[in-house]
């Protein structure tokens, strides 16, 4: 090899920066989720993204940094809460909340939609005995929901997206800024919270170093004190200035999200849909569970249901052509599983649904919650396992006793005293039975017969010292005798 001098430092940076420009060096500098996010200049707003208000509502949840106490017992712990919000991405109005100690699941995020399509002061009224006194203008049925890989993934939302006209679209993995809208509403309703929890000195989370005090049972608020705290940081969150606002929009109005949706709604395309029936919409937002049906019924998550239409049309009759439906489901009610809806083809009809009730077998979960019927059922399956354990135990003993009867029988029945055979034997079942059940009856007697009464019956003399059993069998054999002399002459 020709010998040549070791480049310099200064060599080496000349040629990188000489090679590869500002957005090479970055790319290579960091992995392509944190360039995406982080790095990677900003590119339109919220206005080109969206046309108006109830265009695109944007879900999402978190944990909040707050402990709770029991309602039933104060001074027990619950846990921390799970905050969901429903945010509109053309206002940046809050329009929905839903806060539970559920973790993230579906169930909670169409709970949290059902929010923001309902009128806000019904809903919080009838759900959590809750009065609210400002003005939360958001009601109707958006045209577009924007949500991560989570809660709204799969088949579970696409009834409700059938029915109602929805689009339903997911961000890309690791792509919070997809839906910044709602990802900035979160962190300000925490803000507002984290300022007044720090005012009042309630419990709140922090960082728990070794050795340091455990302040999970401290906390002096519970699941309904919480969520009338955050919806006031709601409407804090909805009154505040926004920095950003539409080109067309007066610069001599309020720079608030209330005041943007109020101007939206009557200068832009209307996207939001208010003509629409509430219960079909609550259903359709239900969890949705796959169920069989057969002839003992509707079987839908372990529970039995009974539907009196689909009985009067013979669904759940033994027919071989019976047109059952192959992939029916359910929406059970999470507040009480008594409540239930079958959707006998949802492809093709999403929109025919019936009322279905407990049967029998399953009417001690009537008023419970989903997560208690869960519960309960498995209560009852662990029951069951262990009494078939015991049955398991009993059979095995059982059977060991059952096989010395055998072999006890079969030694006292291995000789033949009658010396007859199988055709006379059979000649005299009918006697022989008749026989055995005289004897079978007298033993169960409150008066137990003595040996003078068998001699009675028999016509026969024996000893006292016979028992009576044994002077009933020959009495048989003398009879036997008796019998087949008579059929000789």
């Amino acid at each position: 090899y020709p010998e040549s001098p070791v480049p310099t430092f200064g060599q080496f940076s000349s040629f990188y920066y000489r090679t590869y420009n500002r957005r090479d060096r970055n790319q290579l500098k960091h992995s392509p989720i944190v360039f995406n996010k982080d790095i990677l200049a900003k590119q339109g707003s919220v206005y080109e993204a969206s046309s108006g208000p109830g265009d695109v509502y944007e879900v999402d949840s978190t944990p909040d940094n707050v402990y709770l106490c029991s309602s039933l017992d104060p001074a027990l712990p619950v846990g921390r809460p799970v905050l969901y919000s429903v945010t509109d991405r053309f206002t940046g109005l809050i329009v929905g909340i839903h806060v539970s100690l559920e973790n993230a699941q579906y169930k909670s995020a169409a709970e949290a939609l059902y929010c923001a399509i309902s009128d806000k002061s019904q809903y919080f009224k009838e759900n959590f005995d809750i009065h609210i006194s400002f003005d939360w203008p958001s009601f109707g049925i958006p045209n577009c929901i924007c949500a991560d890989n989570a809660e709204l993934e799969g088949s579970r939302i696409e009834l409700f997206a059938r029915n109602h006209g929805v689009t339903v679209i997911n961000s890309a993995p690791y792509r919070a800024d997809h839906k910044g809208t709602v990802e900035s509403s979160i962190g300000m309703i925490q803000s507002e919270l984290r300022f007044m929890l720090k005012q009042s000195t309630v419990c709140e989370i922090s960082q728990k170093k070794a050795g340091a005090v455990d302040n999970r049972t401290k906390g002096v608020l519970t699941l309904n004190d919480y969520r009338r705290m955050v919806l006031l940081a709601v409407n804090t969150v909805n009154a505040r200035i926004k920095s950003k606002m539409p080109n067309d929009y007066p610069v001599s109005q309020d720079c608030s999200p209330v005041a943007l949706w109020s101007w939206g709604c009557a200068n832009r395309p209307a996207f939001l849909k208010s003509n629409f029936n509430q219960e079909s919409l609550r259903l359709s937002l239900l969890p949705q569970k796959n169920a069989s049906v057969s002839r003992e019924g509707i079987k839908c998550n372990g529970i039995m249901y009974t539907c009196k239409q689909l009985e009067n049309e013979g669904w759940f009759d033994r027919d071989s052509n019976s047109k059952r439906p192959y992939h029916p489901v359910m929406a059970i009610d999470n507040g009480n599983v008594g409540n239930a809806w079958i959707y006998p083809d949802p492809e093709k009809h999403p929109s025919t649904y019936f009322q279905c009730r407990l049967k029998q077998e399953s009417a001690y979960l009537n008023g419970c919650c989903l997560f208690e019927a869960e519960k309960l059922q498995k209560c009852r399956n662990d029951a069951k396992s262990r009494t078939r354990q015991k049955q398991d135990h009993i059979r095995s003993s059982n059977y060991k006793k059952m096989q010395d009867i055998v072999s006890s029988a079969r030694s006292r029945n291995g000789t033949d005293s009658t010396e007859l055979s199988e055709k006379d034997k059979l000649a005299l079942l009918k006697i022989i039975r008749d026989e055995e059940q005289n004897h079978d009856s007298r033993s169960r007697s409150f008066n137990k017969p003595n040996s003078k009464n068998i001699e009675d019956y028999d016509n026969k003399n024996s000893s006292s010292s016979n028992s009576a059993t044994e002077e009933s069998s020959w009495c048989i054999f003398d009879l036997y005798s008796d019998i087949f002399s008579s059929r000789e002459s």
